[in-house]
């Protein structure tokens, strides 16, 4: 009795462990992903190598791109101080080509999702 007790126990603090660990890795792989897409779009990675950036880098919200007025021109920027502890910068233009490359994505993973194979999901209709 005593060991089915202390095995429902072990089983109750390992599932949330477990799913604590698939959604942390879920969230890096959202993160590369994203790094990737802005990259391809023309963001320029910028390492955070002096105390200057590491000081900015921690002001900036993680993992969101952020948009700000500089010289009357819009730049837009994402920080990881995670991963690449380096901040993404691009303008308009490479805000634009994000923005189409992201959808273009989206667009083909709901379309696997819901082909007549069944996609992701195996086959059975």
């Amino acid at each position: 009795m005593q060991s089915l007790i202390l095995n429902r126990t072990a089983l109750l603090l390992a599932v949330p462990a477990l799913i604590g660990a698939g959604c942390a890795t879920i969230q890096r792989l959202e993160v590369r992903e994203t790094e990737r897409t802005l990259a391809a779009a023309g963001f320029q990675m910028r390492p955070t190598d002096t105390p200057e950036r590491q000081e900015d880098l921690r002001s900036m919200p993680p993992h969101r791109i952020v948009s700000r007025t500089k010289d009357s021109n819009v730049v837009y920027t994402y920080a990881d101080p995670d991963n690449c502890h380096c901040v993404y910068v691009g303008g308009e233009i490479e805000y634009s080509e994000y923005e189409r490359l992201r959808v273009q994505k989206e667009m083909a993973r709901r379309a696997s999702e819901s082909s007549p194979s069944g996609g992701a999901r195996g086959g059975a209709p």
